[in-house]
């Protein structure tokens, strides 16, 4: 089957390039490289069409508007081909990393997306990593070891490397464009990646990962702080309290929300002592699932409701 590889990008022409070239090199080179871009300068433009003489199947579209879901939207509804892999414009990807998305994808009939393996490759050039080992999981990394495998249960594949097939976008009508990141909006919830997953376990189908497709997504030197770290962990919480507002029962929600206030009571009253970053994870924690009562995107209940009530297997995708 033809595939398509979509990239976003937004004023990163230098990283981007860097990733076209890696693709470039890749044992299997897509059928379809598409490039949308969210710039607000030339650059990416004027890269692109340097590199289109060597790759007659790269190609481009400006995207007035912001964020990275709309972004994919556009470019797997611009591509023909049957199965979509999505990436980002930080990255870099192994050479053998296509063709490994692509063989996952055959392992079952009833296989919805496929998520490969992703490393840093520059975690450990700094002196100092401010992320503590219990929340390791919000580095941009995955590695559930060299084989394929079911994803576990609550493992998702992430966006900077997935594959799906393009008649299951169409189906569930691509990714929520009221999560993922969006420099327009004072407040942006994760996790496009994570909802459509779900909604394709809810067909029936599973999740595959293959520690076959690499790609490496290196870790700024601006982000090794103890502020991008309280700012990357509130933005998680958010966006987990904002999932179960929208996929609980209020009833659980409330409940679960009561018992994180007298836990937090029980606290003050004992004077047990805590850090600073414990003070402000149990702050951010109850903060986010309150403003998400107010600002959780209605999209997300509303776009199961167009599930089917029992799950049926798609072996026909």
């Amino acid at each position: 089957m033809a595939v398509a590889v979509v990239i976003p990008t937004c004023n990163r022409s230098k990283s981007l390039e860097a990733m076209l070239e890696s693709i470039f090199a890749g044992t299997v080179v897509p059928d379809e490289l598409i490039v949308v871009d969210q710039s607000t300068n030339t650059e990416t433009r004027e890269l692109v069409a340097s590199l289109q003489a060597r790759a007659q199947y790269l190609q481009y579209v400006q995207d007035p508007a912001s964020g990275s879901s709309h972004a994919k939207n556009i470019g797997w509804k611009l591509a023909k081909s049957d199965l979509i892999a999505f990436t980002d414009d930080d990255a870099t990807v192994d050479r053998f990393w296509l063709a490994g998305l692509i063989d996952a994808s055959r392992l079952f009939s009833t296989v919805g997306v496929v998520g490969g393996r992703i490393i840093i490759p520059n975690l450990y050039e700094y002196s100092r990593i401010v992320f503590p080992p219990d929340k390791q999981y919000l580095l941009p990394s995955l590695d559930l070891g060299e084989s394929a495998v079911v994803f576990p249960q609550a493992s998702y594949p992430v966006g900077v490397n997935m594959l799906t097939k393009r008649a299951l976008l169409e189906r569930l009508g691509g990714f929520n464009e009221d999560l993922g990141p969006n420099y327009g909006r004072r407040f942006t919830v994760s996790g496009e990646e994570t909802d459509f997953c779900q909604r394709i376990q809810a067909l029936g189908l599973c999740l595959v990962y293959t520690g076959r497709a690499i790609v490496a997504h290196p870790l700024l030197q601006e982000r090794n702080t103890v502020a991008f770290f309280r700012r990357r962990l509130a933005f998680e919480l958010y966006t987990k309290a904002v999932f179960n507002w929208s996929l609980e029962s209020r009833l659980e929600y409330v409940i679960a929300f009561l018992k994180q206030v007298k836990w937090l009571l029980s606290v003050l009253v004992q004077k047990i002592p805590r850090s600073d970053l414990e003070k402000f994870l149990l702050r951010t924690e109850l903060k986010s699932r309150i403003v998400a009562v107010f600002l959780a995107p209605r999209s997300l209940r509303r776009s199961r409701r167009l599930l089917p009530k029992e799950p049926e297997l798609e072996t026909n995708y």
